[in-house]
């Protein structure tokens, strides 16, 4: 997979899910047009689905979309 290319940055998180979470849940930003590794999901959480991934030596948890129904997530080339 790959983040949209016209993102400018995604969070990466330690668990799906994005409402009521503690600050140290984003373990840190992904660039668009970033290819990633899909590792496992989907997962529902906060009427989102969660794909688990991993970017560069992080493994953490993406949203396919943004809640205003903004596309992260895409299949890479």
């Amino acid at each position: 997979a790959m983040t949209s290319a016209d993102l400018s940055r995604a969070n990466l998180r330690r668990a799906p899910g994005y409402l009521n979470k503690p600050a140290d849940d984003v373990l840190g930003t992904v660039p668009g047009g970033a290819i990633l590794d899909v590792l496992g999901g989907p997962q529902a959480a906060d009427n989102l689905s969660w794909w688990q991934v991993r970017y560069r030596d992080q493994v953490g948890w993406m949203a396919q979309t943004r809640a205003s129904g903004e596309s992260l997530l895409e299949p890479a080339p």
